[in-house]
């Protein structure tokens, strides 16, 4: 749940005027979260399959 609310408060801070202001942000592109969502969802991925692969093998990570 915690998850949720940190995704909703940062939506919140890119979304609304005052805290762009507040915080110095600029409104980003769908561009830039879409390529921010790939970037990190591959990083995720890779590592979980290198950890499938070590267990595998039974070697510690």
């Amino acid at each position: 749940m915690g998850r949720w609310r940190a995704i909703f408060f940062l939506a919140l801070i890119l979304n609304i005027p005052f805290f762009l202001d507040l915080f110095q942000f600029r409104k980003i592109s769908i561009l830039n979260i879409l390529i921010c969502s790939i970037t990190g969802l591959t990083t995720i991925i890779w590592f979980e399959i290198y950890k499938v692969i070590k267990l595998k093998k039974n070697v510690p990570l």
